[in-house]
């Protein structure tokens, strides 16, 4: 008797769980009308204003980039100079395209391609117009072949006292 007393009590204690706990797992009706979206996506037609910003933020990311690859790289004042005029150009360009994309005050999917592809073209006639003054990715200065300059066959090993000679 005592046994059936505690298989009845752990049934009821069970079925009420699961009588409360139902709606909490249901969630919110109104969620399902909802599509899953990325926020961090743009979505098109888009506001000019809106996406005049977004153009701006990734023209200062690239700006930024130049300047850190010219800083790594220990490029000479003069070529960084040119290499800066070639990045100004491009950005130059790509706002013109921005304000012609925003001039009727919103933007489709197809002005932004436009714009994008105004960005991809212009950086593509960049890299080959400033390939010449910048250093080989590999030519990063004080690093270099010689005794102790990295691992591997043939390298040499750096003279100290456990083997020196």
């Amino acid at each position: 008797m005592f046994r059936a007393h505690k298989i009845a009590l752990a049934f009821l204690t069970s079925l009420s769980l699961g009588v409360l706990a139902a709606p909490a797992l249901a969630g919110d009706p109104t969620d399902d009308d909802k599509p899953i979206v990325d926020d961090d996506k743009p979505r098109f037609p888009m506001s000019g204003d809106e996406f005049q910003k977004h153009v701006e933020h990734r023209i200062e990311k690239a700006l930024a980039r130049v300047e850190r690859v010219l800083e790594r790289r220990n490029v000479p004042a003069g070529i960084a100079q040119k290499v800066r005029a070639v990045a100004a150009q491009i950005a130059e360009n790509v706002r013109a395209a921005t304000r012609e994309a925003t001039a009727d005050g919103s933007v489709t999917k197809e002005e932004a391609k436009h714009v994008r592809e105004v960005a991809r073209e212009g950086m593509k006639a960049a890299r080959e117009q400033v390939k010449q003054y910048l250093p080989k990715k590999g030519e990063k200065g004080d690093k270099g072949e010689g005794p102790g300059k990295g691992h591997g066959k043939g390298r040499g090993k750096a003279k100290g006292p456990k083997n020196a000679e």
